[in-house]
């Protein structure tokens, strides 16, 4: 049974009355959002900090030893900070680009037969 005409009997089961949690017990539809929940609840708790973890990665390996870029003060921090911060950046835009290309070339076809 594929996707699109599992959605078709759902909405026709939904159409005949059965209640929303029946509809979306029968079809697939439950275990995709479910699948997505836990997919942003690890995405929701791993963004805030991965602009502080990279900048840490990155200037630990300009300056060849470990580095907590948190600990210095905006001004004073050394060199290995600063210079890791515009990797940082760089790196996470052209990740960016990369994956949200993948997914727009991979998921655009699958939401446009859907809709």
């Amino acid at each position: 049974m594929s996707l699109s005409s599992s959605a078709d009997a759902a909405e026709q089961q939904w159409r005949h009355g059965s209640s929303l949690w029946v509809v979306l017990l029968r079809s697939r539809l439950l275990v995709l959002l479910c699948s997505m929940f836990v997919y942003s609840l690890g995405f929701s708790t791993l963004v805030p900090m991965l602009p502080t973890l990279l900048t840490n990665y990155f200037a630990s390996r300009i300056a060849g030893h470990a580095i907590d870029c948190e600990q210095f003060v905006v001004n004073q921090q050394p060199a290995a900070c600063q210079d890791a911060h515009s990797d940082v950046v760089t790196w996470t835009s052209w990740t960016s680009l990369v994956a949200n290309t993948f997914f727009a070339f991979l998921f655009s076809p699958i939401i446009g037969d859907l809709s």
